[in-house]
């Protein structure tokens, strides 16, 4: 209803995709907890509208936490806001010695997911649009 449909969404290429720059979400951090590496979101939102009542009795704020592996740690410490998803994947695959496709199959699937989770933003080169004949 409200958005952007995803069928009237502009797809991208894979070389703006590529060319996209990763950029941390407000709220979000890396913490160790119990030797464990977690990224946190933390969401200071409160409902409004009718549900304002609601909102005034929960806690204000919202955690969200999700375990990284060493893997996942290198690379969301490298989303800096300057680095473009190309980027992180060429360091990914010289660090660790594999087949740069499949660094792109795991690095871009990673960033993905972080985008899902909102944890991300990826900064997307402006579209250049065919102009009807």
């Amino acid at each position: 209803m409200f958005g952007i449909n995803q069928s009237q969404a502009p797809q991208l290429t894979r070389e703006q995709a590529l060319a996209g720059i990763p950029v941390i979400n407000a709220g979000v951090c890396l913490v160790v907890e119990n030797g464990r590496t977690l990224v946190m979101l933390r969401a200071a939102t409160r409902p409004r509208g009718r549900w304002s009542l609601l909102g005034r009795v929960q806690p204000p704020v919202t955690e969200r936490r999700f375990a990284l592996d060493e893997l996942g740690v290198e690379v969301f410490n490298q989303v800096d806001g300057r680095r473009s998803v190309r980027e992180l994947i060429d360091r990914f695959a010289a660090r660790h010695k594999v087949n740069r496709r499949e660094a792109e199959l795991s690095v871009a699937a990673f960033i993905r997911m972080l985008a899902q989770r909102n944890l991300v933003s990826v900064a997307v080169p402006k579209l250049v649009m065919a102009k009807p004949d």
